[in-house]
């Protein structure tokens, strides 16, 4: 369950959410969202985690952006602009726990509740300049640095897995190579690089990130 850190209104309105919301639990793997779908629904992640992606012309597939607890989707469908339809697909990464609700309630609920939007558009923000550092970094960065950048910025999200030394990234290869622009065995190389200069140490699927003292987290409502 999420929990509302940022003061007695952020709970308030957590908690009128969760008394409106439709409760829904969604298989690892499972396409929540369609591109090209009709939108009528805003969500929420209870539990679990997501990854929003979008296919290009050719119809090979990028990820914009891994989601986790606290994190809405959805909510472009909310606003007047672009054709009136999904423009990228949401597929659960673990089994999760959604909170679904429709447009028109959730604008509702916003009114009496104004922090939502500030919550709302505090994510799609901090979304943005995620996107903005990574296509910057594209050009600037070395394949390792890119690598290493979405790591951190895993690892300093607050329901990142905290472990001995530093914090615990379940992502795979082919994931990491679709967030930095390149494939699944130079993502795998860059990995081994990384570990091989101690900066990440591997344990199966999972990749441990040192704790690092200067890494702010951009994690969703508390």
């Amino acid at each position: 369950m999420l929990e509302a850190a940022n003061g007695p209104d952020h709970l308030r309105a957590l908690q009128a959410l969760y008394a409106v919301a439709v409760r829904r639990q969604v298989a690892a793997r499972q396409v929540v969202i369609h591109e090209g779908d009709v939108p009528r629904s805003l969500y929420l992640i209870d539990r679990g985690a997501a990854t929003v992606s979008l296919s290009d012309w050719h119809g090979e597939e990028a990820v914009l952006s891994l989601l986790g607890p606290g994190d809405f989707f959805g909510e472009m469908g909310m606003f007047p602009s672009g054709d009136g339809v999904r423009s990228a697909q949401v597929q659960a990464r673990v089994d999760s726990t959604l909170l679904e609700i429709d447009y028109a309630r959730f604008v509702e609920l916003s009114r009496e509740h104004p922090v939502l939007w500030l919550e709302l558009a505090g994510q799609l923000a901090a979304r943005l300049r995620r996107t903005n550092r990574r296509l910057v970094g594209v050009r600037v960065l070395k394949l390792s640095e890119r690598i290493w950048y979405v790591l951190a910025e895993l690892a300093a999200r607050p329901d990142a897995q905290r472990v001995d030394g530093g914090h615990c990234v379940r992502i795979t290869r082919d994931e990491l190579g679709m967030l930095t622009g390149c494939t699944r065995e130079t993502a795998g190389k860059a990995l081994a690089e990384l570990e091989q200069d101690g900066r990440i140490r591997t344990q199966g699927r999972s990749i441990i990130v040192p704790e690092l003292p200067a890494a702010s987290g951009e994690g969703g409502m508390r």
